[in-house]
Formats: C-alpha cells, structure tokens, sequence
C-alpha cells in the first residue's frame, strides 16, 4: 500500500513539466557552462534564476498537497535572505563584484520564484 502511495506521487509529480524542467536545467547548467565557452555573467544570471527556483520546487516536492502555500513561504525566506546578504554586501562594499549587479541577479531570483508561486497557485485552481 506505501509503494503504490508512492507511485501515484511519482506519477504526479514527473507529469508536471515545469517542476522537471527546472530541476532538469539546473542539474544540466554547470555541464553546458564547463563544455560551451559562455561568459561568466550568463551563467550568473542563470545561476541566480535557477538555483531560488530549484529552492521553490523541491520544497513543492517535499510538500505536494499545499504547494501554493509551500511555495510563497519558500520565496518569502528567499526574498528575506536575498535582503539580508544584499544588505550585508552594500555595508562592506569589499567584494569585487559590482553592486548593482548583484542587485539585478537577487532580484532575477525573486522575479523567479514569484513566477512559480503563480503557477502553483494556477494548477492548484484547475
């Protein structure tokens, strides 16, 4: 009975695309950035998208009968978190990277995370 519970959750979870697709991306990003000669600021910006949405999906996974509410908690911590460092990284201003690009790829992250909490929240209306 627990493996055909298990099953049916398989089933559901890996016929949504979106959930495979960005787990899929991510998983598949560092292997395209090591074999294909891309700049560095692309594979930030798609670092900085990908890696808050995987953030957002796994935890969909973990709780799939709320994923609405799963995901929006998720993206309020990541938001809090994106904030804090922000924050943190305007005080020292020590770091070599440019401070308005690290603003452009934590809100990219955001952007991001709230385009799932959308989606969720429309699969959970159909």
């Amino acid at each position: 009975m627990v493996v055909r519970g298990l099953h049916r959750r398989d089933e559901r979870l890996s016929s949504n695309p979106l959930m495979v697709l960005v787990v899929a991306f991510c998983a598949a990003g560092s292997l395209v950035a090591k074999l294909l000669p891309i700049p560095t600021f692309l594979v930030t910006l798609y670092y900085s998208a990908a890696s808050p949405m995987v953030f957002v999906v796994a935890g969909v996974i973990t709780a799939p009968s709320n994923k609405f509410a799963t995901a929006i908690s998720l993206t309020i911590i990541n938001a809090i978190f994106a904030a804090v460092i922000a924050t943190l990284a305007v005080i020292r201003q020590s770091g070599t990277v440019p401070i308005w690009w690290f603003v452009v790829c934590m809100l990219i992250g955001i952007v991001a995370t709230i385009y799932l909490c959308v989606e969720f929240k429309h699969e959970e209306e159909d």
